[in-house]
């Protein structure tokens, strides 16, 4: 048995260099994210913090920021940059996150995986893995261990790139898209906030639908997944 008063997040972020127009709404919607779980004081939950872009130089783009408990996560930076290897990123992520949780015994582990992709634009710079294999490897652990994959796409190029994950509850169904702006970016992240906090809480199953869009000015319309 799992504890079912301990919930895992793992958020990666995209920090490509398309970012860089909406910089501070960006940095500000992550940490928002966080400090809204940290208010969450009668369940646990860790957080496996990513960031990534395509390399620069000899800096990797792949970065492990922070791995802990969520109540004590530093004040995250965003520093745009490079190009966006977007399935390579998820790939590493579900890795690093599976191998985190397997070292863990059966009763410690947590009872819900909730595992945030935000991005704000399609594959263009991967070379390690395909396609095929990030979708076998999200249904996988969507179908096996029960994770919770959701897609925060920022700008119409992003929420086109949920589509490439057919066959996953994270096409759609756990897509949270918005405009591309900084209030649309913010609040979209806010809602997303609101809603796995819910999660933590019992509040909301954990397969339920996330799949949201949001204007410009920041209004929330829940979709129908297709």
């Amino acid at each position: 048995m799992t504890n079912p008063d301990y919930t895992h997040i793992t958020l990666l972020v995209d920090r490509t260099g398309s970012m860089e127009r909406i910089r501070d709404d960006a940095e500000g919607a992550v940490n928002a994210f966080i400090n809204e779980h940290k208010k969450v004081t009668d369940s646990k939950a860790s957080l496996l913090l990513i960031d990534f872009d395509g390399g620069y130089g000899d800096e990797p783009g792949y970065r492990v920021i922070y791995d802990g408990d969520i109540a004590e996560a530093p004040t995250y930076a965003l520093l745009p940059r490079a190009n966006t290897p977007l399935r390579d990123s998820i790939m590493k992520a579900i890795i690093d996150t599976g191998t985190k949780l397997a070292k863990m015994n059966e009763d410690m582990r947590p009872g819900a995986v909730i595992f945030v992709v935000q991005t704000d634009g399609q594959e263009n710079a991967s070379r390690e893995f395909t396609q095929a294999q990030v979708i076998e490897a999200i249904k996988r652990h969507e179908d096996q261990f029960k994770w919770t994959f959701i897609f925060l796409a920022t700008g119409p190029d992003a929420f086109s790139a949920s589509r490439d994950y057919v066959g996953t509850r994270m096409m759609q169904t756990n897509t949270v898209s918005n405009t591309g702006g900084g209030t649309s970016h913010a609040a979209s992240t806010a809602y997303l906030a609101g809603a796995t906090v819910a999660q933590r809480k019992g509040a909301r199953e954990p397969d339920a639908a996330y799949a949201a869009e949001v204007d410009d000015r920041g209004n929330v319309e829940e979709v129908a997944p297709d």
